[in-house]
């Protein structure tokens, strides 16, 4: 398999502008109960030289992080989910952000930066373009979830995940896939979408104890996946 560092120097070398993303921290990654790669359009900045990880590995920016650290919360508690009080999770991303930030991982469709608004038809260019690269980043990660946040059905259409399940919708209307390996891949909104923090905490965690409880308990069971 292909090492992540052949791998960066591969698109750095077919992108002028390319800002390298991935496992923030890969220790706390690997070692972590579950492995959630997040993957998003294309990082807000200007052209040049950035450290898109190490910003990551120092909290990155609340507009977007919050919202994906209330998420990894959630993913890495879902057992006890019907008994989380949202204020202590309110709690956990001000003073642990930098800490739930090192166990993930990011995937930026678009490897060079973008503006406040994307330009979706660039994006899935940049996905075409640079598919097998993608596939490659996604594979050597070896996820137990995907987080398609606001480029899921990318994932799909663009065949950037291999041997996915066509799209199912679970009760609360939030659309995932799985491929032949478990992996889930759930479709969800950006972070940074405008919409109640809670209400995006809570459906989704809500969406993700349905799939998961399908999957133990409906293994063969093809109205699951």
């Amino acid at each position: 398999m292909i090492t992540e560092e052949k791998l960066m120097k591969e698109w750095s070398d077919k992108r002028s502008n390319f800002i390298q993303d991935g496992i923030v921290c890969p220790t706390k990654y690997y070692n972590n109960k579950i492995k959630v790669l997040y993957i998003l359009k294309e990082v807000n900045g200007k052209k040049g030289k950035w450290d898109f990880l190490s910003f990551l590995r120092n909290g990155g920016h609340w507009k977007t992080w919050n919202n994906i650290v209330r998420w990894q919360y959630g993913f890495e508690n879902i057992d006890g989910y019907e008994n989380n009080n949202y204020n202590d999770i309110e709690k956990v991303y001000n003073h642990k952000r930098k800490n739930y930030l090192q166990k993930v991982a990011i995937i930026n469709l678009k490897k060079e930066p973008g503006g406040s608004s994307s330009n979706m038809k660039e994006i899935e260019q940049y996905c075409e373009e640079d598919k097998e690269l993608i596939q490659k980043q996604i594979e050597l990660y070896e996820p137990n979830i995907i987080i398609g946040c606001g480029v899921g059905y990318l994932i799909k259409s663009k065949n950037l995940l291999k041997n996915l399940s066509e799209w199912k919708v679970t009760s609360n209307n939030v659309k995932y896939a799985i491929n032949n390996k478990n992996l889930i891949v759930i479709r969800y909104y950006h972070p940074q979408v405008r919409k109640s923090k809670k209400d995006l905490y809570n459906n989704l965690m809500i969406a993700y104890k349905e799939i998961k409880n399908c999957k133990k308990e409906n293994q063969s069971d093809n109205n699951c996946f």
